[in-house]
């Protein structure tokens, strides 16, 4: 059987995708809407956890660094949402689209939120309030 790349493209990303809607069922949800509303709540937690550690960051930052994180951050949601929709448009029109774009969003606010816990112990560290 003979497999040009782009089918094999096509089938690593099936999988890939698969394997990520059933890791983030928990519960095992048997509609689309329930993977939707299932994949909506995981973003909303993720971006509470975001919210949580921008607001320690700042408390980290002078008047000038705020400015310059306030234009990062903003630039970093731009990103986000641009490269959800560009990495769920595979699925524009169908039903997992919306399912897409949100677990897209959710592992770049994972990310996101990783990147500021390491600059927080970071700054911690030069200012000798970090745990040794």
């Amino acid at each position: 059987m003979v497999h040009n790349r782009g089918t094999i493209i096509r089938c690593a990303a099936v999988l890939a995708c698969t394997a990520g809607v059933f890791w983030m069922h928990s519960a095992y949800a048997q509609t689309q809407l329930s993977m939707d509303e299932h994949a909506g709540q995981k973003l909303i937690e993720a971006n509470r956890k975001l919210n949580a550690s921008v607001a320690v960051l700042r408390k980290h930052l002078s008047t000038s660094q705020l400015a310059l994180f306030q234009q990062s951050q903003q630039t970093w949601y731009r990103f986000r949402t641009q490269d959800a929709l560009f990495r769920a448009s595979q699925y524009q029109g169908g039903s997992l689209y919306p399912t897409e774009f949100a677990m897209v969003q959710t592992d770049l606010t994972n990310r996101r939120i990783a990147e500021l816990q390491t600059i927080i112990k970071e700054r911690d560290e030069v200012s000798g309030n970090g745990k040794r």
